[in-house]
């Protein structure tokens, strides 16, 4: 059984969950940080799938920064993120 913690995190993640809906047109970006690695996902609500998956282990990233939690680490990741992203979404118009 949860403790007390948990069904207060739960309940704020359904709560927030309520008003946060992606489409395909504008989809939701999950971001979660580790001490070590940052992790992203690129998500499409309606059709229930991840449509891109990134994060600071990937060859891309670790190159560039020797540390995968650091805010260097984070920039590159947003940088790679960004020119992968926009490739996907000139597919689309």
């Amino acid at each position: 059984m949860p403790d007390l913690k948990e069904k207060i995190r739960i309940a704020r993640h359904k709560r927030i969950r309520k008003r946060v809906v992606s489409t395909p047109d504008c989809p939701r970006l999950c971001v979660h940080r580790s001490l070590k690695n940052v992790y992203v996902q690129v998500i499409d609500d309606q059709q229930a799938n991840t449509l891109f998956a990134f994060s600071t282990l990937n060859k891309e990233v670790k190159d560039k920064s020797s540390y995968g939690g650091n805010l260097t680490a984070a920039k590159n990741l947003g940088e790679v993120l960004a020119e992968k992203l926009s490739g996907i979404f000139d597919q689309y118009k």
